[in-house]
């Protein structure tokens, strides 16, 4: 196939940085303005964010495109603390994106786990890799916001209404029975299908096998304990259902970027990185 494609010059003309932080509960940003455009992605816990005339909820596995030069302010919700990534940069703004909370689908979402690793990276070439990925982040969420019917506000994954009832109970059970040691087996057994069925089903109206569900939910529970709990970094993998720490180490980072004392030292991180 023959392509004859004039590629323009890249949308990003300057990237400030890419930052995971996490905020107490008592955290307020005061209302502010700066001359680059950023973007906020939800990972844990709520976000109202306040824009000129009106006030948006940002929930997880949400973001938004805050355009350079307009005055913005956030805070948790009911005192609840939340965590967030922050990418910040110059260039080209997708006026389609623009100050409206969007669902960041799968595909999009693994970019920006890429990015994360990528802009921490010391490698060789790592910013041009970094600019190029958040080049791709950029036009993915454009389409996505453009193409028919994904528009409308739809939950995160795990909050999805899936169409079968099977896929709705085995997602419930891999979330209050994480801790356990589940199995595809036990969880067809409990819904009353095999497990070839199951595995199909799971696939198709996830886009996600059960395994990614079950350590994802798994690690998003692992970074509610390094939020604040008592658990050490070394106790957490067997109170989420992990018997191997290195296994456990090697996920953590698989998901977020970061080893989960970079993610627990992150957390602690004040206002060094703001813009």
């Amino acid at each position: 196939m023959e392509l004859n494609y004039k590629v323009k010059g890249s949308p990003i003309t300057e990237l400030g940085y890419v930052t995971h932080k996490g905020k107490g509960r008592s955290y307020r940003l005061k209302r502010q303005t700066h001359p680059i455009h950023e973007i906020i992605y939800v990972d844990y816990g709520k976000i109202i964010l306040e824009l000129p005339g009106r006030k948006l909820v940002l929930r997880p596995g949400y973001c938004v495109f805050i355009r350079g030069g307009t005055l913005h302010a956030f805070h948790g919700i009911a005192g609840e603390p939340f965590d967030f990534l922050n990418i910040c940069y110059k260039g080209v703004f997708p006026g389609i994106l623009e100050d409206l909370p969007f669902p960041v689908p799968s595909g999009a979402l693994e970019i920006l786990d890429r990015l994360k690793q990528e802009s921490a990276s010391k490698l060789s070439y790592s910013r041009e890799i970094s600019v190029a990925l958040l080049t791709e982040f950029i036009y993915l969420m454009s389409r996505h916001a453009g193409s028919p019917g994904k528009a409308q506000r739809s939950p995160p994954l795990n909050s999805l209404h899936y169409r079968s009832k099977i896929v709705r109970k085995a997602i419930s059970i891999v979330e209050k029975d994480f801790k356990n040691n589940l199995s595809l087996q036990s969880l067809a057994s409990a819904t009353g299908v095999s497990s070839s069925h199951l595995r199909a089903l799971i696939r198709k109206e996830t886009g996600r096998n059960f395994s990614y569900h079950l350590q994802r939910t798994r690690i998003d529970t692992a970074k509610r304990l390094l939020r604040g709990s008592s658990y050490s970094i070394g106790e957490i993998p067997e109170a989420i259902g992990y018997n191997s720490l290195p296994f456990f180490f090697k996920t953590f980072k698989r998901f977020t970027g970061m080893t989960p004392r970079e993610y627990a030292n992150s957390l602690g991180d004040p206002e060094s990185s703001s813009p």
